[in-house]
């Protein structure tokens, strides 16, 4: 407390009168005629957080008091007040006059306040963070008040961040669960894409197991007819076309081997010359 006496004490006030309070001091914010008692009031209070034990830590950008570790800025200071400039002229001539307007500027009102703010900015309506006095109750009788405050602060504080934990779990929870199910749906489609393409199998072979078979059925009865009108095909050309047509009836066998055909290079024929278009 002397050492924040020194700096306030040595301290340059603004252009509204506040002194502007140095690094690493307490934060008070008043006036130099309000100081002595700010510094009261401030001591009063950090030695009240201090024995409760309360670690209390100035730092850069305010004084810190950590209730059950949860760090609550506290702050001294003055509220400014509103006056009223004296009039002053506009215009300079053989008819001066003024114009009919009111000018006011701010000033320290000496009234003196304590404020805290936590740091992780919750919001709660019904939190006070303020306390000033009164025509009752000078701000001196309230500090008890402040302490409490203080407690209440740390407390919703505290509450707010498991609130916070507790909502973060749940999502954490959530998206978990969520891939899970994704990673099953997909698992589940893989295998009923891959259930469907061998249903689609089973059923183009037993297709190609029918046709064959009438294929031969086919064949059997061109062999006993000697000939098929239809076709064109009798005498010396029957034995070429039944073995080129039981060939390819074992082509649509599946449960036959498949003989060579031209018929395997068709995609091959049909691309062979791609790369040779620009010839035409």
């Amino acid at each position: 407390m002397r050492e924040a006496k020194e700096l306030l004490d040595a301290a340059t006030p603004d252009d509204l009168g506040i002194l502007e309070s140095p690094p690493d001091c307490l934060d008070i914010r008043v006036s130099r005629a309000q100081l002595p008692r700010a510094l009261r009031v401030a001591d009063a209070l950090l030695k009240a957080c201090e024995r409760r034990g309360w670690g209390v830590k100035v730092q850069s950008d305010g004084t810190f008091v950590h209730v059950d570790d949860v760090p609550i800025a506290l702050t001294v200071e003055e509220s400014l007040e509103a006056f009223e400039l004296p009039p002053r002229p506009e215009i300079t001539s053989a008819y001066s006059f003024h114009y009919n307007r009111r000018e006011t500027g701010r000033r320290p009102s000496g009234d003196l306040s304590v404020a805290i703010r936590e740091t992780h900015n919750i919001w709660h309506h019904n939190q006070q963070r303020n306390w000033r006095g009164s025509e009752k109750r000078v701000l001196e009788e309230r500090l008890t008040e402040v302490i409490i405050g203080l407690l209440k602060l740390s407390s919703a504080v505290k509450a707010d961040l498991a609130e916070k934990e507790r909502k973060a779990f749940q999502e954490q929870e959530r998206q978990r669960q969520m891939k899970e199910a994704l990673d099953e749906q997909k698992r589940l489609q893989a295998a009923l894409a891959h259930e469907k393409s061998r249903v689609q199998h089973l059923i183009d072979q037993a297709n190609r197991w029918r046709e064959s078979q009438s294929v031969r059925l086919f064949i059997e009865e061109a062999r006993k007819r000697g000939r098929v009108d239809e076709l064109g095909i009798e005498g010396d050309a029957l034995a070429p076309w039944l073995t080129w047509a039981t060939e390819q009836a074992d082509r649509l066998d599946p449960f036959s081997p498949s003989p060579p055909s031209i018929l395997d290079d068709a995609e091959r024929i049909e691309h062979m010359c791609d790369g040779n278009r620009g010839w035409r």
